[in-house]
């Protein structure tokens, strides 16, 4: 991809910041020119474009799929992007409903807690994928449980989650 020279790294986020830079373009954060190492060649930001299609196949009647793809926002300012997909199980009883209680469950948790977590923290934003999923997980179970139509029912679960320029995922299931 190309690249920029930059002459100021962002101890907070990571992103290059022009020679006499006060305070990062990208988060805010003040910057300080003592022991700043020169950054060449930084890569471009990410940009996306997201787009998504499900299919029911020629076995179901239903679609069984849930989709979900949103910006959230982090500490100083930052965006995080969220993606995920749950593919209810075919041929188990209510795997539209398990994917979409996964789905939620999963987006609701990540957006609450998202606000809380530095975006340099690795390990914080990989347990939080692990707590959503784990909870989903307990959401489609209960729900199964309470619901005698439901039982059985149940869901695959990916989720993507792009911090600044790191990648969190975490998948259950296929």
């Amino acid at each position: 991809p190309p690249t920029r020279s930059y002459a100021l790294v962002c101890p907070a986020c990571g992103h290059g910041n022009r020679e006499k830079a006060r305070y990062c373009l990208f988060c805010r954060a003040p910057l300080s020119a003592i022991d700043q190492p020169l950054l060449k060649e930084a890569p471009m930001p990410l940009r996306f474009h997201v787009a998504s299609h499900t299919d029911r196949g020629r076995v179901r009647s239903i679609n069984q799929d849930a989709v979900f793809f949103s910006k959230l926002t982090v500490p100083r300012g930052l965006t995080a992007l969220l993606g995920l997909v749950a593919d209810g199980m075919g041929g188990h009883s209510a795997g539209e409903e398990a994917s979409r209680i996964a789905s939620e469950t999963v987006r609701k948790q990540i957006s609450k807690e998202a606000a809380e977590l530095a975006a340099s923290e690795d390990t914080a934003w990989q347990e939080l994928l692990r707590r959503a999923a784990t909870s989903a997980n307990r959401s489609v179970f209960e729900t199964a449980r309470a619901n005698r139509e439901q039982h059985g029912m149940g869901t695959t679960l990916t989720i993507a989650l792009i911090v600044g320029e790191r990648l969190h995922i975490a998948s259950v299931g296929d």
